[in-house]
């Protein structure tokens, strides 16, 4: 290949940047919620830990704080019909998760080197504390990590999370998107 176009280089990465054999990972976390209760926007900010047996496979727990506020819809209810929204917000919740990662591959970053991505499924069990109290709480999803260095990581990822929250009218599933 050289002889044909002497002016090009190529470089090839034979194996994974980042081994990922019995590899720990500690990430903070951001996530802003779509769904759940309609008089409510939340956001989270939380800890993602995954200790990764193969590059296939990981176990892992995050837990979330969740950070409430009643939206224009919630507010506009107060004001004008001096009505309180019956709400169950979300405080805090702790899953355990098992990620399953079937798309490996590799990217040449603005020629500075070569980053490592992996495309994965997600799915988790856990507790969720909402004000009336704690629930069982469920996780699905997926995303891609990138591995940027032997030491620096990123995810981006979308997920569902469900749970039942306690209202006067009894318990009402919540359907979120993260």
């Amino acid at each position: 290949a050289q002889g044909m176009q002497p002016d090009s280089s190529i470089s090839i990465v034979q194996k994974r940047t980042v081994e990922r054999r019995w590899r720990h990972e500690l990430a903070p976390e951001v996530a802003y919620v779509v769904g759940g209760d309609a008089y409510v926007d939340t956001q989270t900010a939380g800890l993602l830990y995954q200790m990764h047996i193969n590059p296939r496979w990981s176990v892992g727990a995050r837990f979330q704080y969740y950070m409430n506020d009643l939206n224009n819809e919630g507010r506009r209810l107060i004001s004008e019909q001096r009505l309180v929204p019956d709400v169950d917000p979300a405080e805090m919740s702790g899953l355990a998760l098992v990620n399953f990662y079937p798309v490996y591959g590799k990217m040449n970053v603005f020629d500075l080197g070569v980053a490592q991505f992996d495309l994965y499924l997600q799915t988790g069990i856990g507790q969720i504390k909402l004000r009336s109290g704690s629930q069982l709480t469920y996780s699905a999803g997926g995303g891609v990590g990138v591995w940027l260095s032997q030491h620096i990581s990123t995810r981006l990822d979308l997920r569902y999370q469900g749970y039942e929250a306690q209202n006067r009218e009894g318990k009402q599933p919540m359907h979120l998107v993260m």
